[in-house]
This record gives C-alpha cells, sequence and structure tokens, in this order.
C-alpha cells in the first residue's frame, strides 16, 4: 500500500492563543486581594445537588471565640445595614440585626461598637453623607480586557470579572469607593496593607466607571483597628 506523506506543516502548526486556554475565563476581585464576599458572586451558578452534612460552627457551642476573619465579617454586615447618621445607635442596630438573625448571638457580640462609633464620627463618614446617593455590597459583574490582568493574553480576549464592592457614593457626578478592612495594622504596617488592597480597589472603580458612566475622584480604605482613611492619593 501506498505511504502517504507526512503533513510537517500541520505536525510544526502551533496554536496561536495557548495562553487564552490556560487562562481563566473569570476573575474575582478577591484574587486580586479582597474579602471572602467577592467570592461568593461566583456561587450564583446552578450547581449539580450535592447531598452534604453540615455542622455547627465552633464557636456556637463556646468551644473557640469567633476568629478574626469571622468578626470581620460580622463588622462588614452592620456596615451594610448601618444609619450612616453620626447619631446612630450603634448598639440598637447591632441587636436589632441580632434579633432578626442576621446576626448570631456570638457574632453580636464580637463586632468592634467602638469602632463603628469611631468610624461615624470621622471625616470620612462626613463627606458620605453630603453625597447625592450611597450604595452598600453593590455587586457586579463586567467583561473586561484579559489583557489587563493577564499580561500573556491577547487584546481581543476578555476575562468576566466579579465582585462586590462594600460602598460607593456618587457625588457632583464623580464617584468615591470606600473598601471597609479590619485587619489590625500599626502605622508602620499601614503603607503595606493600602499597598496590598491597591488591586482590589482599582478594579472596584474600572467596573464602576464602566457601569455607572462616571468618573471615579477617590478610593479609600478605612481601617477599623486604627479608624484611619487612606484615599488613593495617599497611597500614590
Amino acid at each position: 500500500a501506498p505511504t502517504l506523506p507526512v503533513d510537517r506543516e500541520a505536525l510544526d502548526f502551533v496554536y496561536p492563543h495557548l495562553a487564552a486556554c490556560t487562562a481563566p475565563t473569570k476573575l474575582t476581585a478577591t484574587q486580586l486581594k479582597g474579602r471572602e464576599k467577592d467570592r461568593e458572586i461566583i456561587q450564583e451558578t446552578i450547581q449539580p445537588y450535592v447531598r452534604r452534612e453540615f455542622s455547627a460552627p465552633r464557636f456556637l457551642s463556646g468551644q473557640r471565640p469567633l476568629t478574626g476573619a469571622e468578626r470581620g465579617t460580622a463588622t462588614h454586615l452592620v456596615m451594610q445595614y448601618l444609619p450612616l447618621r453620626e447619631d446612630t445607635d450603634v448598639r440598637a442596630v447591632v441587636e436589632d440585626l441580632a434579633s432578626r438573625r442576621f446576626l448570631t448571638r456570638e457574632q453580636a457580640d464580637a463586632v468592634d461598637q467602638t469602632a463603628i462609633r469611631r468610624f461615624l464620627a470621622s471625616p470620612l463618614a462626613a463627606e458620605l453623607r453630603k453625597a447625592d446617593h450611597v450604595e452598600r455590597e453593590a455587586r457586579f459583574s463586567l467583561l473586561v480586557p484579559a489583557g489587563e490582568y493577564y499580561p500573556d493574553l491577547g487584546e481581543e480576549d476578555e476575562v468576566l470579572l466579579q465582585g462586590v464592592v462594600d460602598l460607593y457614593a456618587v457625588k457632583d457626578g464623580q464617584i468615591t469607593v470606600v473598601d471597609f478592612k479590619t485587619d489590625r495594622i500599626t502605622e508602620k504596617t499601614l503603607p503595606e496593607k493600602a499597598a496590598y488592597y491597591r488591586p482590589q480597589l482599582e478594579a472596584y472603580s474600572q467596573a464602576l466607571e464602566k457601569i455607572l458612566g462616571m468618573p471615579v475622584a477617590e478610593r479609600i480604605l478605612y481601617f477599623f483597628h486604627t479608624g484611619q482613611a487612606v484615599s488613593s492619593a495617599e497611597e500614590s
């Protein structure tokens, strides 16, 4: 039988979009440094049913206190519903959330109410009260150029960016993005922490600008541990 010629050109062919084959199609702001809330949004798809056995968290049985991350989650939930008035009764808000089962008793007891009162008395809170509109826990999904996060990808490739913005305020057609942090910091570690979270804030800003059609005037990290607000101007 005749031998067919070897197609050397086919054997030597290299797919021109190899980087796109290994890059994820979905990216969350948490992967750019952030918090658990951003991960939740990627789970909002239909999943096959799998039976699992669940047990109550150990802190509910008194075996251990809440971790720092668990206390942070409780604080973020309070901030989601907290009226921004300077005279807001923080204790009453926390107790109301506990009575409505938004917080467990253990979470309510772990919330740093003093730190929240300090925030309400801060210059940042005063500026937020002047805003035309304030939105909290704002979820977003947005197609963005993949090359912005994966340099090996081409200009035509896109990735789905998803996340949850703690708070943004609109005033005079400009946006202020605020991200709340419960990390334990010092004056020495503050610049490092601000740099650590900068990619997440930039992702939030990019998404809000495209969705709302307005420029982001300021990006702010607010650290409850020290009551400090670090703006984009201070980070640069």
